[in-house]
């Protein structure tokens, strides 16, 4: 005969069992944007070492516009839950990166003497 504890037990099984289910069925819809947010990490870091090498106010005008396509994106992205805190985190740290490097190179550029 089965016991009170034993519905119990099947009970938790049952939804220990549903919860990875989902899970996964979350992480496998959401597989192409974290995909999609990798590219879009790479491309920052890409975009920083192109900063550095700028001559152009115009040109790192450009690419800031294009970081904050890149931001609002990866937003959307963690707002849907494709990607998690710690993706965000090393996210903050490479925008942080970039904008630092924009912003000396700016400097530079417009102290640099003029020909």
């Amino acid at each position: 005969m089965c016991g009170y504890s034993d519905v119990i037990w099947g009970a938790v099984l049952l939804i220990s069992v549903l919860g990875s289910a989902g899970a996964w069925l979350r992480a496998y819809i959401k597989r192409d944007q974290r995909t999609n947010n990798a590219a879009l990490r790479a491309r920052l870091l890409r975009m920083t070492n192109q900063v550095r090498a700028s001559k152009s106010l115009g040109d790192i005008e450009k690419m800031r516009l294009d970081v904050d396509d890149i931001v609002s994106d990866t937003l959307h992205c963690y707002e849907d839950g494709a990607i998690d805190e710690g993706d965000l985190s090393v996210f903050s740290m490479m925008l942080a990166r970039f904008q630092q490097t924009a912003s000396d190179t700016r400097l530079e550029l417009l102290l640099a003497p003029k020909d």
